[in-house]
């Protein structure tokens, strides 16, 4: 479980993210045109749950925390990030960077 903020006031989620260098768990996501592909977790929540990203307390529960989980093209987790304080954004250029 982690512990987020949600303007200073802590809330958890359902686990951690995974370490960087293991293998991403499958998972399946809908696109835009509803079409089913391997990234939206709108219909199932199994990304979610899955990845430890699921909040489970306070006004946000049920939702995912805000993060980025980055995978190469092995399907290798090459970089995650969690945001300690759900309403700040996440280090896209690090995300991006871990790519090259």
């Amino acid at each position: 479980m982690a512990t987020i903020t949600l303007k200073g006031n802590a809330i958890n989620t359902i686990g951690e993210l995974p370490a960087v260098g293991s293998k991403a768990k499958s998972f399946e996501l809908v696109m835009t045109d509803l079409s089913t592909t391997k990234l939206s977790d709108f219909k199932s929540g199994s990304f979610g749950k899955e990845y430890g990203l699921e909040i489970t307390n306070g006004p946000l529960a049920g939702l995912h925390s805000r993060c980025i989980v980055v995978l190469n093209d092995e399907g290798t987790i090459v970089h995650t990030e969690q945001v300690t304080e759900t309403v700040d954004e996440p280090n896209y250029e690090a995300a991006l960077n871990s790519l090259k």
